[in-house]
């Protein structure tokens, strides 16, 4: 939590981290993340076994590689079919710092046709993060109440 490495060797597997947002004086919503390591192919046939207990998904695309915009239907293909409920997804565009070859407009044209909210981040400078926390949050909220 709150740090970066330059170094970064995408998931193998499963990586699971715990993110503490406080909302006001008193009151923190603890997220629980399983990194399912999407970018793996040999992961492909085991990622929807983690999606089962999920209560909302951030789909992550790296802004700075095309691929992973094209990945972005399969990996919500995933979560429709193994997911019961319907729960909050938000597509993340990561990587804003750096020269993308995703532009904004891309990821704005993906999310409006999936009906998802999209935001634009930097885990590197952390600009955005807590923001879509917050908001998976808020919308997670809305669908328990």
């Amino acid at each position: 939590e709150n740090s970066f490495s330059d170094n970064y060797i995408s998931t193998i597997g499963v990586e699971i981290h715990k993110k503490v947002l406080d909302i006001t004086e008193g009151t923190q919503i603890n997220f629980i993340i399983w990194d399912i390591g999407g970018q793996r192919q040999e992961m492909m046939p085991h990622r929807a076994r983690f999606y089962g207990g999920a209560n909302a998904a951030f789909i992550t695309l790296d802004r700075t590689r095309a691929k992973t915009l094209e990945n972005v239907r399969v990996w919500f293909e995933d979560i429709r079919n193994t997911v019961q409920q319907r729960i909050p997804v938000v597509i993340i565009g990561n990587k804003s710092d750096l020269d993308v070859s995703v532009s904004e407009e891309d990821i704005k044209n993906i999310a409006d046709e999936f009906g998802f909210h999209y935001i634009l981040t930097s885990a590197k400078t952390g600009a955005n993060v807590n923001d879509a926390f917050l908001y998976i949050a808020f919308k997670y909220l809305e669908n328990v109440f």
